[in-house]
């Protein structure tokens, strides 16, 4: 992806002609980050695995 590209889909997203699902939230540590990833392998998949600093 460029800069171009990128700067595009901000721009999309600010004005609200791009959406994102997000289907859950996880700490960033260990715990998190496993069970992300076994939800990920395991689960139905509805929309992003978001991973929170």
């Amino acid at each position: 992806m460029t800069i171009e590209e990128l700067a595009n889909a901000v721009k999309h997203y600010a004005e609200g002609k791009l959406s994102l699902t997000i289907d859950k939230k996880y700490p960033f540590d260990l715990e998190g980050i496993k069970q992300a990833h076994h939800d990920f392998e395991y689960g139905h998949n509805k929309g992003k695995k978001i991973i929170v600093l």
